[in-house]
């Protein structure tokens, strides 16, 4: 794995502006000329919908670079793989080669290089190889050990706080329910033994981690900063707690106090805290109520210039958030010529709704404004009027489809690549036992399990192995692939899939239109493995990293002509056209954050989903509607 810390520095310095870069500085509007080019070493760039942040922050880094910064010592922290890959794209057409080098992720993605390249500060039973849990893994560990406790409680809620008590340092234990923190504080311990035992680190422990490593470590701390010049964050209305708390330890000098001598980092952010929509995963606005204070002698830019909508589409969104008391004061204006008026329509029923909106539908993909997007606040809204679409012969897809790396078939030759490189993912091998089957029950596992607790995963593998024929052939399977690890993810999950037969293993577990329709899963992800050591090398470590931290991408949308969406998965995205179903109370604001402390969330919410169209908006209120099968 490359040394995140000491890679090979890029020691020549561009000595004129790239003729790119200066066309690009001539074209940004005075407040983002003023952000890009601002002095200060901490910048705050407060944002709009459609206000071109991210080519502002892309500017910032050329500009940065253009004033002496090496690439390497920029580093650009994103909530997508996708947002981060267009940066660094951007940034090497804008310099050439003098734009290449610039570290650019997400913040699980740092955490997970910064915990493997300091492994011996890892927590007790990790190692440099350990498993990332994901989220299913998580979720299907919380099942079994609420099983095992004998706790009563729903496994997804349990999952969701067992995450958050992490993120937040317990906290949250102290505001629920008695019998509830009772569980959790049961679960708590039993599922951090989990994790040991299978030398493994879930989502939160990739923020953990780092935080408390450069909590603990000044040292290293200096080291990272004398490394990373200048950090740059992209969406930084959705930092939790956890990320918050690590781009201070990045930015603020040991000391604690923010200084503007050019001694520490400086930091660039860019941020609507009026789409700040993932409370419930821990993001919270006040973060930019509080950056000049966090980061004293801060300057707050405002990129108040919608460059997307039509004024009749932007103009009552700014009304709505309007009402909003916590936030930024942001200018809201856009020199778009104007368009239609958006459409509100009642209906007494979904019934009367679905059809009307497959023919509004209908009219704007013959106008050619295709895909047109259908927004509601929760996906059993969309099933209707997507079924209304379909009958208009419209091609529709609704985004809540099972990401690639969460299919069954991708689990499981992801698991076989997790045992190659780390013997002890015990969660690895309870899957790949039965892949095919080998005769392993549930009862072996048992006992093997009793055993792993006892004296590890290699040592308890290694006995049994002489007594059972099924898992001698796995462990000598296992052995002959790791010897050709060296060839990379892609060669080595074709040796697999042919030691596996792993196509008949397929077509003897299903119809012949469901054994293709996963086989073709299979190819995609020898293509992803293909793709990725064209640009990053043969690290299966590093690919399993990339596979698991990534986002679903739906970047392929547009090859449909009515896509549906939900308010959340709508966000960063922007159409011609938009409906927004469902605009009732009960459902936006949605009836379980109807309480102060969310409606400026669901407000927020509502914002963004508004903004999301260029020219038309539809918005539609049902008398009655029918959810899950009931009024």
């Amino acid at each position: 794995m490359t040394d995140i810390a000491t890679a090979g520095h890029d020691d020549t310095t561009p000595k004129s502006l790239p003729p790119s870069l200066e066309a690009l500085l001539a074209r940004l509007n005075p407040e983002q000329l003023a952000a890009v080019t601002c002095p200060r070493p901490y910048v705050l760039m407060a944002s709009i919908p459609g206000s071109g942040k991210t080519l502002a922050l892309v500017s910032r880094a050329a500009w940065l670079i253009r004033q002496g910064f090496r690439p390497t010592q920029l580093t650009a922290l994103t909530f997508s793989r996708k947002a981060a890959e267009e940066l660094q794209d951007r940034l090497a057409r804008l310099l050439g080669d003098k734009g290449r080098g610039t570290w650019a992720g997400t913040f699980h993605a740092l955490g997970a290089a910064l915990a493997r390249q300091y492994a011996t500060f890892l927590p007790r039973g990790r190692t440099a190889a350990f498993a990332v849990m994901d989220r299913d893994d998580s979720r299907r560990a919380v099942k079994r050990l609420i099983r095992d406790l004998e706790l009563k409680e729903d496994p997804g809620e349990l999952t969701e706080l067992l995450d958050r008590a992490k993120r937040a340092n317990g906290q949250v234990l102290a505001a629920l329910p008695d019998p509830t923190r009772e569980a959790l504080t049961r679960l708590i311990p039993a599922y951090e033994a989990f994790l040991e035992m299978r030398d493994a680190l879930d989502f939160a422990d990739l923020l953990l981690v780092p935080v408390r490593l450069l909590e603990n470590h000044p040292d290293i701390r200096r080291q990272l900063q004398t490394r990373w010049r200048h950090i740059l964050v992209d969406e930084g209305q959705d930092l939790d707690l956890l990320q918050q708390r690590l781009v201070e330890l990045l930015v603020l000098p040991v000391d604690g106090l923010a200084s503007g001598d050019g001694t520490s980092p400086g930091l660039t952010l860019a941020a609507d805290d009026d789409q700040a929509v993932y409370g419930f995963r821990g993001g919270s606005a006040d973060y930019l109520l509080r950056f000049t204070q966090i980061y004293p002698g801060a300057t707050v830019i405002n990129l108040g210039e919608n460059y997307r909508s039509t004024p009749e589409v932007l103009v009552p969104a700014g009304r709505l958030i309007a009402h909003n008391r916590r936030r930024l004061r942001k200018a809201l204006t856009t020199q778009n010529p104007s368009g239609p008026v958006p459409e509100v329509r009642r209906f007494a029923s979904d019934k009367e709704e679905a059809p009307y909106v497959a023919e509004r539908i209908a009219q704007w993909v013959a106008e050619g404004l295709a895909p047109v997007a259908v927004l509601a606040r929760i996906g059993a809204v969309l099933t209707p009027i997507a079924r209304a679409c379909e009958r208009r012969g419209l091609s529709v897809r609704v985004a809540a489809e099972t990401p690639l790396v969460e299919r069954r078939e991708i689990r499981d030759l992801l698991a076989y690549l997790r045992v190659l490189v780390n013997p002890n993912d015990w969660s690895a091998f309870e899957r790949v036992m039965g892949v095919p089957p080998r005769g392993i029950g549930a009862k072996t596992v048992a006992h093997l399990q009793e055993g792993v607790i006892r004296q590890g995963v290699e040592v308890t593998l290694a006995a049994a192995a002489r007594h059972h024929k099924g898992l001698a052939a796995l462990l000598t399977l296992l052995a002959t692939l790791r010897g050709r690890l060296a060839g990379g993810p892609a060669a080595t999950l074709r040796a697999l899939i042919e030691a596996l037969n792993y196509r008949a293993y397929l077509s003897r577990r299903g119809e012949p239109d469901e054994t293709e329709r996963r086989w073709s899963h299979v190819e995609e992800l020898i293509e992803l493995a293909d793709g990725w050591e064209c640009c990053h090398g043969g690290d299966i470590r590093e690919f399993l990293d990339h596979l698991v931290l990534s986002e679903v991408d739906e970047s392929h949308v547009t090859s449909y002509q009515v896509i549906g969406l939900t308010l959340h998965s709508a966000k960063g995205l922007e159409f011609d056209a938009c409906v927004i179903a469902g605009v009732e109370d009960g459902l936006i604001p949605h009836y379980r954050h109807a309480a102060f402390d969310d409606v400026e969330e669901e407000r927020r919410l509502f914002y963004v989903a508004c903004t999301r169209a260029r020219t038309r908006r539809l918005l539609t209120v049902c008398h009655e509607r029918m959810l899950w099968g009931r009024p």
